[in-house]
């Protein structure tokens, strides 16, 4: 749904002017059902946040455009900047110049969207974007997670806690005891296993696996089932999943809201 929806964004700045880009030109005269379908086509390999961020992004500068009378494809070097410093002028979010200038050359390479070859390499264009930088917070990272809360969470599995908080508390070690992103252990394909010392999951469904080089291939997982305390927290979660009857799948996701 994301990911149509992303696609859908694309097409109304596609569609603004269909002899400002490449793919405008291949999609002329076409229905709409024939223009998703090279859209879907085009931004196969990349990711749906990316897909998405850069054509939010260039939605928000199209309709900024408009709103002052402009014509805003082809994107041109002195409309681009007025852009860019109107950004900072009016105290908008500290990357939002930033992302702009990743959409634009999103565009340029993803749909041969025409740009006045000025705009990526203008400094006043850079400089501006830079500037609005400084306005931003100082980076607060998260915590690094410490030896004792992971044992913290092993203990806690295996305490008189319900079911349901044994089903979600697995979840957060198996993402530790993997090194999984949160939606490689979301789209896991099927249930966990417990091989020996081993926990071992694999999921087709991870953050490189669009290239091509990796089309058609499993991401397979594997953490240790007794944990850093010793406790077989493996175990005590996965007999929790089968009590909850949970059961992993495509299409299933590794932990569902409780309702």
């Amino acid at each position: 749904v994301e990911r149509q929806k992303a696609i859908a964004m694309w097409l109304l700045v596609i569609s603004r002017d269909d002899c400002c880009s490449k793919t405008g030109e291949q999609v002329k005269g076409l229905s709409e059902n024939e223009t998703l379908r090279i859209l879907r086509d085009t931004l196969e390999i990349k990711a749906t946040s990316t897909i998405a961020g850069r054509a939010y992004s260039m939605r928000q500068y199209m309709y900024w455009a408009i709103s002052c009378g402009e014509k805003p494809f082809p994107i041109l070097e002195p409309l681009a900047y007025r852009y860019v410093a109107t950004l900072r002028i009016e105290g908008a979010p500290a990357t939002r110049a930033g992302k702009f200038r990743e959409s634009i050359n999103f565009a340029l390479h993803t749909f041969g969207l025409v740009i006045d070859p000025q705009v990526t390499s203008s400094t006043r264009i850079s400089g501006a974007a830079l500037a609005s930088l400084k306005t931003k917070r100082l980076l607060k990272q998260r915590d690094v997670v410490l030896v004792e809360w992971l044992q913290g969470l092993e203990r806690l599995i295996a305490s008189d806690v319900s079911n349901m908080t044994k089903v979600g508390l697995g979840f957060m070690l198996f993402a530790l005891h993997t090194r999984a992103r949160y939606s490689d252990a979301m789209a896991v394909s099927e249930e966990p296993k417990v091989e020996g010392d081993w926990l071992e999951a694999r999921t087709s469904s991870y953050k490189q696996a669009n290239h091509p080089h990796r089309r058609g291939k499993w991401l397979n997982l594997v953490g240790v089932a007794l944990g850093i305390s010793g406790i077989p927290w493996a175990k005590v979660w996965l007999e929790a999943r089968k009590a909850a009857g949970l059961v992993a799948g495509p299409g299933l996701p590794l932990l569902p809201s409780p309702l």
